[in-house]
């Protein structure tokens, strides 16, 4: 298990990075300029939002519906099937969908947890289904040829009290809830090593009853399951990061072009001014213009070049159009093709 959790934490580091760039925390947000620094506009184009919103309305906006494979007769109604979809319905599976997919498309893998109805349900199927969060849950599979599941893990966070030479702190300590397939134990971090958990169960709401640990399942089957996007585990964020990365920067950088523009320096030709000279000249809008020298003509000009802003949004459209070739998504621009047929 250390080892384990070892990889896991490190995959949980590039979850959090790639879920906060989906929120917009974006590298962008740190932008520095070494020249005229007080021009330094930070614009994020959150589209690593519109990527995954898009695929996940796309893919899963009408709820999963179950039909009988092979059936023929389109008129016949398979009872099991119906109230399989019924107990999906009263589930809110569709939503769930919704969830397992925005993870899909974040980071290129979910999870659905899956186990019989607790007595205190009152809803009408005999299941509950859940999304958990990939930061704490992982799967186990075998190195062998086949690759089979071992088993799933859930870690829980929790905080304690302790008191140590009469200071009392909080400390933090873990639980990991294991599922094999036909048994599940619980693991803790509460007494300072990783150990088994003494479980108990309310008996009349009073008494408790302690559990074995690993505790058997009376239905068989592993309660987790991953859904990987593909067999990398690549999610549409990380295909086309750099280039997201490309676009805010040149957004931000036209944003500065035109404020160092309107924002031009003023250049004294063969002229000696001092601050209060200059800040009067801006508060007036006119300056006066003199020199004892013919030979050097005074003058005043502004400093100021801009970029061509066809060329730059030729560019920032062409990034633009390859992350959406990229990551499966039509242009606004493109058009269904329309196919001619002959008829004799």
């Amino acid at each position: 298990m250390p080892e384990i959790l070892a990889i896991h934490n490190q995959n949980v580091s590039d979850i959090e990075y790639l879920d906060n760039f989906y929120k917009g925390i974006q590298p962008i947000l740190e932008k520095t300029k070494k020249i005229r620094p007080e021009i330094n506009n930070k614009i994020l184009v959150n589209h690593a939002y519109e990527i995954v919103e898009f695929k996940k309305s796309y893919v899963f906006g009408d709820p999963v519906q179950y039909v009988q494979k092979g059936e023929k007769e389109t008129q016949k109604t398979n009872p099991a099937i119906s109230l399989l979809n019924k107990f999906m319905e009263s589930e809110d599976k569709s939503s769930k969908d919704k969830e397992l997919a925005e993870w899909w498309y974040k980071i290129g893998t979910g999870y659905r947890w899956a186990d019989q109805d607790s007595p205190e349900d009152e809803d009408e199927a005999p299941f509950e289904i859940s999304t958990p969060d990939p930061k704490r849950t992982f799967v186990v599979y075998s190195t062998g040829i086949t690759e089979e599941q071992l088993f799933s893990c859930y870690i829980q966070n929790f905080t304690q009290m302790i008191t140590t030479q009469d200071t009392p702190q909080v400390a933090e300590y873990q639980e990991y809830t294991i599922y094999c397939e036909d048994k599940m134990m619980v693991l803790t971090t509460q007494f300072g090593k990783l150990q088994l958990k003494p479980l108990y169960k309310k008996v009349l709401g009073i008494f408790k009853k302690k559990l074995p640990n690993p505790y058997p399942l009376q239905i068989k089957g592993f309660r987790i399951i991953e859904y990987p996007l593909n067999k990398n585990r690549l999610g549409l964020i990380e295909l086309v990061i750099s280039q997201l990365n490309a676009i805010n920067r040149i957004t931000s950088n036209e944003l500065d072009d035109i404020e160092q523009f309107v924002q031009s320096l003023l250049v004294y030709i063969n002229q000696q001014i001092d601050i209060d000279r200059h800040k009067q000249i801006i508060k007036l809008g006119a300056v006066e213009i003199s020199t004892s020298d013919p030979s050097k003509p005074a003058d005043i000009k502004l400093l100021g070049q801009k970029m061509d802003n066809s060329q730059v949004k030729t560019y920032k459209d062409g990034i633009y159009n390859d992350v959406l070739t990229i990551v499966g998504i039509p242009r606004l621009n493109d058009k269904p093709s329309r196919r001619r047929y002959r008829t004799s």
